[in-house]
């Protein structure tokens, strides 16, 4: 869902210069907002102003989803690449306009499609009827890092194979988090896995999980 939008020329003369330290924007790019509790809803805007805290764009489509405060993710369209966040959505003042408070400062994402984050949880792979166990060293909707308990790791990593993960978040009363995911790399250091096939009850949870990390101080796996 999404639309085209021309803000005025007076209003746009009235918009503040950017301010940022890391991500630099003019006034008038494209901004896309993707509803983390509705994967499919991803809505146009353009954008307003961006500093390391605040997003800020035009859009009255987004505008009318945001009328209670929504996680998102928000993605800013530069020449240079794109650059994307998680936060929280809600209207801002003026009629049509949608504030992003950030999590974290805007980073370049053309290196992978989701960012990834630094966190450690117990984790729990079953492939070949053999149990590794071990902790994340970070984590995405797309996939995560592990290093594996050196008790458990059989002479050649299964690079390839679909295993059934299990991770402990840590949150008090949740779910655990329990998906299938392909072992892309592995070296000394850790395995590298790409998640499959996640069921939207998953991706709830693991975007939940993620988000109370990055409150409590995860930083961008760069």
């Amino acid at each position: 869902m999404s639309e085209t939008l021309t803000t005025p020329l007076a209003m746009r003369s009235a918009v503040p210069a950017p301010v940022a330290t890391k991500f630099r924007a003019q006034a008038g790019r494209r901004v896309v907002l993707r509803l983390l509790d509705d994967e499919d809803q991803k809505i146009e805007g353009a954008l307003r102003h961006a500093t390391d805290d605040q997003v800020e764009f035009w859009s009255r489509v987004a505008w009318r989803h945001v009328e209670r405060p929504r996680a998102v993710m928000v993605t800013v369209m530069l020449e240079r690449g794109l650059w994307s966040a998680t936060g929280t959505a809600h209207q801002a003042q003026k009629m049509g306009a949608v504030s992003v408070v950030l999590d974290h400062p805007l980073v370049p994402n053309d290196r992978r499609r989701n960012p990834r984050y630094h966190v450690s949880w117990p984790a729990l792979l079953l492939a070949d009827h053999r149990t590794v166990s071990g902790r994340t060293l970070d984590v995405s909707i797309g996939g995560m890092q592990i290093v594996p308990n050196p008790a458990d790791v059989p002479a050649e990593a299964p690079i390839g194979k679909w295993m059934s993960v299990s991770l402990d978040t840590g949150r008090p009363g949740a779910d655990p988090f329990v998906g299938l995911a392909i072992l892309r790399a592995a070296d000394d250091a850790a395995w590298r896995m790409e998640f499959v096939d996640l069921p939207q009850r998953m991706i709830d949870l693991l975007n939940t999980a993620i988000r109370d990390e990055v409150r409590a101080g995860a930083s961008v796996a760069l």
